[in-house]
Formats: structure tokens, C-alpha cells, sequence
């Protein structure tokens, strides 16, 4: 490690007593990727990573209706070799065969359906498909190991396409559905109650965990996460949106969207959209900034990490963030699609402890502040997602958005 990397983690260990500490996280584990080398205490890292790997799996699967091998005749003999779209994920597909959840773990549909087919499968066909097919003059071999692994995804194709799988995705895509629409409610709402312009702030908020919990920036290795971080991090954003309304600077915001979701790289995180009135506010990338010193260095302790979509909206081909106008319905349609993309539920799996935990969060709607006034002039046009062909078709897509 560098003089320059060992200063930063000194610098950032003196934060570690504003974590949260809970005894689940501390099991100690020896990482290397060749040159470097730590003892993290945590426990999880082992426990998520295969998930998202499984997902890959399912995902390769269900983008074909091929069988996963054939038999192929080489010079050595007959071998089961398998068709292109395996090739990427076969050793994720090795690795899930003894994989075995927890039961801190919720389980996406998903994923359930994947171990719930691996289970119809006896010990001794799972060491089968383990062990792989090498070349031999019998092609009955080739022709029963490629035949096991074709049943595989035969079977997990069949239970994926089952009723009462069907059945529960289309209700997770209703309550996608039913975040995503709150948002459009809520920009609607700002149009209508708000300001005529909008400013459209986007930002993605996380922890830079200390040396103590998270071994991140410095290993190229998978990094480790507390599940408790998103309790820590509810917190924080509480205190962050208390922060705001005293700041001079960001006091004014019309409203905000949050979404929280899980990875691997960054942990939890949050997608964040704070609304101000655009007609009063142009320098989105100052207030931007703002926000993410106050998250940065006073919420979180200078634990926190930021990233400013608003940094690169000229490099965005559909841009729905900066400043719009009530009658840009193309950049509001953008908009829509952004906070679609956000909702849509593809956390392969959840915390058991958190399953109550709302994972979408959002201002309260604005009161019309003429509602007990008489109508004079002429009334603005408001959005109208059931007769605007551009803004109903990006809608209706959220109805068929599978989501893992």
C-alpha cells in the first residue's frame, strides 16, 4: 500500500466511531488481489456476491429458447460442449449449484425459482454436472451429460413460465408501477403547484466506508457492505433533508424523490431527485455541489460519497435533468424514463431484517394555492399522460418491465 493510501485510510479510521456497530458484521476474513492484502471484519461478502451471479445465469437463460449444450464430435472423441449464450455464465453456473442461501436472505422470485429447481435434482446429478464432460470415444456419455444440463434449464425455463411465478411477478411489477407512478404524480404536481420551469438535480448518495469495516478504493476486490448500512443511512438522509432547510442555499427545494437500492460495488445507495423552482434558480451544478458537501462532510461525518449526474446532462442523448420547461414534452418524457429506470425492482434479493423498510421515499404533494380563490386568466395546460402518445408510451412499458 502507498504512503499517499495509507495516510487516507488513517485519515478515514478516525470516522469509524460515528458507524453503527453490530456484532453480525465482525467475523474476521483475509483479503488479497496479489499485492495488497487487509483483514476485513465482515462476514457478508461471501454471502452476496454468488447472488448476482445466479441472476446472470437466469438472465442468459431466459434471453434464449436453446438448449444449453450439444454433443460435438472431436478429434479426441465425443465431447458436450455448450451453445454461446452458456459460455458467459457457466462458471457462475458451477458456482450456484452449492450455493445455499441464508435465512437473512429474502430471496428475489427469481432467484427462489432457481434453487427451488436445483433442489429437484439428486446429490449425485448435481456432482455429475459439477464434474463436466470430457472427450471419450462413447458418445453415450456426451449424450447423458449434455441431456442433464439441458433438463436443467428446461426445468427452470418451465417453472420461470409457471402460473403462480407469473402471478407474483406481475404483482411486484404493480408495485414497481405503483413507485414509479408516484413520482410522475409528484413532478405533475410540481408543474401544476409549483413553478411553471423545474430544476432537476440528480445524484447518486453512498458511504465511503473506514478501513475497520469496508477495505474500498484500494483492493480490487469484491468489496464487503453491512446490511445495517441502510439503517444508518436512513438516518442519514433524515438528517441530510433537516440540513437542507436550513441551508441558505438549498432551503427552497419544491421537493425530492429517493429511491434505495443494493450493489456490490457501492453498497446501499441512494437515487436522489431534488426539484427547485426553476424560474429562481438556474445553477444547478452549485446546488449540486452543496448538497453533496453537506452529505459529505456534515451528515456523514466525511464518510459519504457523491455522484452528480448533473455533471455530464450535455453528454446525455435523452437528458431529463437540469432545467425544464412545462411544455418540453420531450424533456419531461426523459425525465419519466429516468425515474422509471430508478423503480424498477431489480434488487435480486433483501435483507430479511428490512423487508418493512420502504425502499422508495418522496415529498409531500403541494396544495394548489388558489384552490379557494375565483379562476382568472387563462389556465396553464397540464400534463396529460392519458392523451400524450409520447409521455402514455413510456408509461405503459413500466406494465411489462420484468423485473428481478
Amino acid at each position: 500500500m502507498s504512503t499517499k493510501q495509507a495516510k487516507f485510510v488513517k485519515e478515514q479510521s478516525s470516522y469509524h466511531s460515528i458507524l453503527p456497530v453490530h456484532p453480525d458484521d465482525y467475523s474476521q476474513s483475509f483479503y488479497t488481489d496479489g499485492v495488497n492484502q487487509v483483514i476485513v471484519q465482515a462476514k457478508l461478502d461471501n454471502i452476496i456476491a454468488p447472488l448476482f451471479d445466479v441472476a446472470r445465469v437466469i438472465e442468459a437463460a431466459l434471453n434464449t429458447t436453446r438448449n444449453a449444450m450439444k454433443v460435438k464430435r472431436l478429434p479426441k472423441g465425443y465431447q458436450a460442449v455448450s451453445y454461446y449464450w452458456l459460455q458467459h455464465v457457466w462458471i457462475a453456473f458451477l458456482t450456484s449449484l452449492r450455493y445455499e442461501p441464508i435465512n437473512k436472505i429474502t430471496l428475489g422470485i427469481e432467484l427462489e425459482v432457481f434453487f427451488k429447481t436445483r433442489d429437484q435434482f439428486s446429490e449425485e446429478q448435481l456432482c455429475q454436472m459439477e464434474m463436466g464432460s470430457a472427450p471419450s470415444k462413447d458418445r453415450t456419455l456426451a449424450d447423458e451429460y449434455a441431456g442433464l444440463i439441458n433438463l436443467f434449464f428446461q426445468r427452470l425455463r418451465q417453472n420461470l413460465n409457471s402460473p403462480e411465478v407469473k402471478n407474483k411477478i406481475r404483482q411486484r411489477n404493480r408495485t414497481c408501477r405503483e413507485a414509479y407512478m408516484g413520482g410522475i404524480e409528484l413532478v405533475k404536481n410540481l408543474f401544476s403547484f409549483g413553478s411553471s420551469r423545474l430544476l432537476v438535480i440528480r445524484m447518486d448518495l453512498s458511504l465511503q466506508r473506514s478501513i475497520e469495516t469496508l477495505a474500498k478504493n484500494f483492493f480490487k476486490i469484491d468489496q464487503i457492505h453491512s446490511e445495517h448500512d441502510l439503517e444508518y443511512m436512513k438516518q442519514c438522509i433524515e438528517l441530510l433533508l433537516k440540513k437542507m432547510d436550513r441551508n441558505a442555499l438549498l432551503k427552497d427545494k419544491l421537493g425530492y424523490f429517493l429511491r434505495f437500492e443494493y450493489s456490490i460495488r457501492s453498497g446501499f445507495h441512494i437515487h436522489c431527485f431534488f426539484f427547485y423552482d426553476g424560474n429562481h434558480r438556474h445553477a444547478d451544478i452549485k446546488i449540486a455541489e452543496e448538497i453533496a458537501r453537506v452529505w459529505n462532510d456534515e451528515v456523514t461525518g466525511g464518510q459519504g460519497f457523491t455522484y452528480i449526474c448533473n455533471f455530464n446532462k450535455e453528454n446525455y442523448r435523452n437528458c431529463g435533468i437540469g432545467m425544464i420547461q412545462h411544455h418540453d414534452e420531450q424533456k419531461i418524457g426523459h425525465l419519466f424514463e429516468v425515474i422509471k429506470y430508478t423503480c424498477k425492482s431489480d434488487q435480486f434479493f433483501w435483507f430479511s431484517t428490512l423487508n418493512n423498510v420502504r425502499r422508495t421515499q418522496k415529498s409531500q404533494l403541494l396544495k394548489d394555492p388558489y384552490a379557494d380563490r375565483p379562476k382568472v386568466g387563462r389556465p396553464r395546460k397540464k400534463l396529460d399522460l392519458d392523451s400524450n402518445p409520447l409521455l402514455n408510451s413510456r408509461t405503459n412499458t413500466m406494465e411489462n418491465q420484468v423485473c428481478l
